[in-house]
């Protein structure tokens, strides 16, 4: 099948793997999510817009509250979501040729609660630029054009508590947990750092996250330290992909008296308390 054309009725779709599908027309009356992912062949570079076949710009009919696009190289822009105000979720990865997203809509919808922007390393060098949807909650962002260490302040709104940073791009530059302090809201609740190269310490700039109460650190193979005044508050660590810090969280190890209160430590892959 190249060519997918869905009924009027339909409130979910979800395309996934399939390998020769070229183009998709579908209906916005009654859509409520859509879900495509890795379908390499897929012909459209816009997602929502008049040139697209897939979401028409339509302020009254439209029910749309999740998108999810995984895997999709031909996609180059999002060109409009502002008429989609019942949107509660959305997610951009793997998306090799997006350069844009209208990030300036983004706190006109007051729904949207969960983002993931990931891995599109063609987006425009402005994004990100501080404009996020006012009652977000959990954030999945990285591997962008920009550098994490070039994004400077963000003002994340105070409802974020999930936040998941990615490094691994080309030019990721980070080694230092200064470059990464001012991102970090004084709300969160859950933080996940993964695929730092040169990160070698959160041990300074942490104090304000006296909510935190998860941390993640994941491939970060140089990192040595952990703020201690971090782990009080936590009830889960989990370390994966981190040599150093491996050994210093061991029963043996000179964390261990700080982290043994923590219910849920997860060290590359196995619970050790």
């Amino acid at each position: 099948m190249t060519r997918c054309i869905c009924p009027n009725n339909i409130q979910k779709l979800k395309i996934d793997r399939c390998s020769s599908i070229t183009s998709v027309s579908l209906p916005t009356q009654k859509l409520k999510s859509i879900f495509i992912y890795d379908c390499k062949k897929l012909l459209e570079e816009e997602l929502v817009g008049e040139k697209s076949n897939l979401l028409f710009k339509n302020k009254n009919t439209s029910m749309l509250e999740n998108v999810r696009i995984r895997g999709w190289p031909n996609l180059r822009s999002i060109t409009e979501l502002s008429y989609f105000i019942h949107l509660r979720e959305i997610q951009i990865e793997d998306s090799p040729s997006i350069e844009s997203i209208p990030d300036r809509e983004f706190p006109s919808l007051t729904l949207l609660k969960y983002m993931t922007i990931l891995n599109c390393p063609s987006m425009d060098s402005s994004f990100p630029r501080g404009l996020w949807p006012v009652n977000l909650h959990s954030l999945v962002i990285g591997q962008l054009k920009k550098p994490i260490s070039q994004w400077g302040l963000q003002n994340f709104p105070t409802s974020l508590v999930y936040l998941s940073l990615f490094g691994g791009s080309k030019e990721d530059d980070v080694s230092s947990c200064t470059q990464l302090s001012h991102l970090l809201p004084s709300s969160l609740t859950s933080l996940h750092v993964q695929n730092f190269e040169k990160l070698e310490s959160l041990s300074m700039g942490l104090q304000h996250l006296t909510s935190l109460r998860h941390l993640s650190i994941d491939n970060v193979p140089n990192m040595k330290d952990i703020q201690e005044i971090m782990f009080p508050s936590l009830s889960s660590l989990i370390i994966r992909g981190c040599p150093n810090l491996k050994e210093r969280c061991s029963r043996r190890g000179s964390y261990w008296p700080l982290i043994s209160h923590i219910p849920n430590v997860k060290i590359d892959g196995h619970y050790i308390h």
